[in-house]
């Protein structure tokens, strides 16, 4: 077996010229892509903690949703919220999910306009209901997003403590029925 003196055999310009070449494409990386690497990522595990706990207080109530390990595609499928909100929730879920996945396999991911459309006309809906300019124009694919999750864990955090208040509602109002009752028995 033959020995290699990094030292003799590789000049020392070639060392140069390779390490030079691996910074400007790891940090094109790291600061480019990374940001928006970073911004879908955080914004998927966001989105998960707040509908794990939004899972926790709806029928059937999953108490200890992490123990079993679900993947959020199968969370998304438990899911079950008011009105229409499914329809225009569960496209911004799926694409931001998709994303995320496409991260696992790649740095080097695209975000483009189609791609990220659910998410687009879900901000410019609400942003319409609030008055809000709904032009978004200007806006990033990673801004889009950011936006959105902000929006879904606020939806998701408003309806979990609606819930909880009502569970804690409704067990007061069985505390006094019940107690009621007791007083009426004697």
């Amino acid at each position: 077996m033959t020995t290699i003196d990094p030292q003799q055999d590789i000049p020392p310009q070639l060392v140069k010229q390779l390490f030079t070449e691996f910074n400007e494409e790891f940090l094109n990386l790291w600061q480019n892509r990374g940001n928006s690497i970073g911004r879908i990522v955080k914004s998927h595990l966001l989105l998960e903690h707040y509908l794990n706990e939004y899972l926790k207080v709806i029928p059937p109530s999953i108490k200890n949703i992490d123990a079993l390990k679900l993947s959020f595609k199968q969370k998304l499928s438990l899911l079950d919220l008011p009105g229409d909100m499914m329809i225009y929730i569960l496209p911004v879920l799926d694409v931001i999910n998709r994303l995320r996945n496409r991260l696992v396999h790649s740095l080097d991911i695209e975000l483009n306009d189609d791609e990220i459309d659910p998410i687009r006309k879900v901000l410019a809906f609400t942003r319409q209901q609030s008055n809000n300019d709904a032009d978004l124009a200007d806006r990033s694919p990673a801004d889009l997003i950011e936006e959105s999750t902000k929006l879904l864990c606020s939806l998701f955090d408003t309806l979990t403590r609606t819930k909880r208040f009502e569970l804690l509602d409704s067990n007061k109002i069985n505390v006094q029925t019940d107690s009621n009752s007791d007083a009426e028995d004697s």
